[in-house]
């Protein structure tokens, strides 16, 4: 287990404002959240060895939803990818909704709608300037800790970069990830 240790917590007005930080060997994370009427969070990496390193980050945001089989994602239509699950290149056609399992990596940053007309919710996401998005469910695949119809109820859309290939990150670089995320008015 990594041990993260909270370095700052702060509540205003417009929400509260946490930041963490875990250090391992020859690298610095610092994790920032805004939450208020929105989230942000802000994952910051520092590489502070002396070679260069092969580097991939991800922030795994698991959304809770009504059923996975009635939201749609908006936003991706057009963008290129690769589907983890049949093993080949894809590209989005249209919104997407997830049927039976899914793994998908997009070329693809900015903004998407999660839309949740059961619960008649539409949440804005937000991955900023990352290189990916990638989708994920499990669809009836069994999970450890979590009940069958439990994995109904939530679909993961994350903000990546270096998905499938790492990146390179030399000595004294420091790379960002940032996801947001607010309802639609």
């Amino acid at each position: 287990m990594l041990d993260w240790k909270l370095i700052d917590s702060r509540e205003s007005e417009e929400g509260v404002s946490l930041h963490w930080r875990l250090q391992l060997w020859d690298w610095q994370v610092d994790l920032h959240a805004e939450l208020g009427q929105g989230m942000e969070l802000r994952l910051s990496t520092s590489h502070e060895d002396s070679e260069p390193c092969h580097f991939s980050h991800a922030l795994h945001a698991y959304w809770r939803i009504s059923d996975v089989a009635e939201v749609a994602l908006e936003g991706l239509d057009g963008a290129q990818g690769y589907d983890e699950l049949s093993r080949q290149a894809c590209q989005q056609q249209g919104e997407l909704r997830v049927v039976g399992g899914c793994q998908r990596v997009f070329e693809h940053a900015g903004a998407l709608q999660l839309q949740d007309p059961t619960w008649q919710r539409k949440l804005n996401i937000d991955t900023g300037d990352s290189t990916n998005t990638v989708v994920w469910h499990p669809g009836s695949r069994p999970l450890l800790g979590v009940c069958g119809s439990e994995t109904t109820g939530f679909v993961r859309v994350e903000a990546a970069s270096g998905s499938g290939d790492a990146f390179s990150l030399n000595p004294g670089e420091q790379v960002q990830l940032k996801l947001q995320a607010s309802l639609a008015g």
